[in-house]
């Protein structure tokens, strides 16, 4: 009998592959062009796909009216970068779309088996690199530069992609992670630690932290509802820049060379404060270091990309209007009894919480791996809650 692979599986692991894309990618020029042909192409593919089902429709709404506000300021504020708007756009649609669609039963179980493929792959090429210093050696790159980016920004997909492959492992293994889990979370804090990235070492360390804790006390679980974090990270932002306690380990940082400022964090945070009522209602869009350095007023040489933080990225990128969306997008979340019962579900929110509190120190409000862990966590969410009504 002849082995055939269906079209299906094909489409369906092409989709996966291309919902992360790698910083090795955006080095080629002509090969970053084609990734993101390739990306707008499935974005506009699983777009239809999801919009043909009645079922699904709903929940794609929130990202198209997000999506709106952030190419409407483009438009608006840099009409020079709508191409690149819309190409930052269909990398944040695929993913998500790939979430949303595990709400249609017929094809979970093959969009669970190549998302949690592609996560293992992209963490461990990632890994692959750092320890061999393939950007330093092979590409004649800061040793930072990883796979799939610089310190941070790679650490912001690592996280949310092992989340994600922990809670589908989970849920298709009667509630434990497998041998492999393990290993591939040892790997991601390994990763961290050899590039320096502080903010995603304590990320990953609170993650294993709380599961365990979680494990015994699942009361504890109730009060990260993804709002409440956004609301504590608030708090948590007002005592750090107002009040200064981060002063009080100016010894510790100092140490790991992070100076008195948090690796000029606060100086960056002032600057963006002191113009916040110069954002447009809908944020700035998409632009350039260089017009970022410009707007806030940041001296020549200043090595500032971007604010920083959650707040403030969301709210220079897709300003006042677009915070209200992705707050609101957050309570789509599903935090009932039921689903805390699930081990695997009290890890995607263990895990977004995690990720929203990495986010403080830095953020990239269009990055392709916080979708589709939302999407995920959202669509599993009310899987659950259907099968109790």
């Amino acid at each position: 009998m002849a082995f055939r692979i269906k079209k299906s599986n094909i489409w369906i692991f092409c989709f996966a592959v291309l919902m992360i894309r790698p910083y090795y990618v955006t080095l080629n020029t002509q090969i970053n062009m084609v990734w993101a042909y390739c990306t707008f192409v499935c974005a506009v593919i699983t777009s239809f796909i999801v919009l043909n089902n009645k079922k699904l429709r709903s929940e794609v709404t929130i990202i198209a009216f997000f999506s709106t506000i952030y190419l409407l300021a483009t438009i608006i504020q840099n009409p020079g970068s709508v191409m690149s708007a819309v190409s930052s756009i269909a990398q944040i649609v695929l993913p998500y779309n790939m979430g949303v669609l595990l709400i249609n039963h017929a094809k979970r179980p093959l969009l669970e088996k190549n998302i949690s493929l592609v996560c293992s792959l992209y963490i461990y090429i990632d890994a692959f690199c750092t320890f061999l210093h393939v950007s330093e050696k092979v590409l004649h790159q800061p040793m930072e530069l990883t796979f799939l980016g610089y310190d941070n920004y790679a650490a912001f997909n690592i996280l949310a992609m092992m989340v994600v492959k922990f809670a589908i492992d989970e849920r298709n293994h009667a509630g434990k992670l497998t041998n492999e889990d393990y290993l591939c979370y040892l790997v991601c804090c390994a990763g961290q630690l050899v590039t320096g990235s502080v903010a995603a070492c304590i990320s990953l360390f609170a993650f294993a932290f709380i599961k365990f804790v979680s494990q015994h006390y699942k009361r504890l679980i109730r009060g990260l509802r993804p709002i409440k974090v956004v609301v504590l990270l608030i708090a948590l932002f007002i005592a750090v820049y107002y009040f200064k306690i981060y002063k009080l380990f100016s010894a510790i940082l100092l140490e790991l060379g992070k100076g008195s400022d948090l690796n000029s964090r606060t100086i960056i945070w002032s600057k963006v404060l002191h113009h916040i009522a110069d954002i447009p209602l809908i944020g700035k869009g998409y632009y350039s270091v260089e017009d970022f350095r410009k707007f806030f007023e940041f001296p020549y040489g200043f090595n500032a990309t971007h604010p920083h933080n959650i707040i403030l990225c969301i709210l220079v990128d897709t300003g006042l209007l677009g915070l209200i969306v992705y707050c609101r997008w957050l309570t789509k979340v599903t935090v009932n009894k039921e689903v805390l019962s699930l081990g695997w579900y009290r890890t995607l929110l263990i895990g977004l919480a995690c990720y929203l509190f990495q986010g403080f120190w830095d953020f990239y409000t269009l990055l392709s791996g916080f979708y589709i862990l939302l999407a995920v966590t959202i669509s599993y969410g009310k899987i659950v809650k259907w099968s109790f009504d």
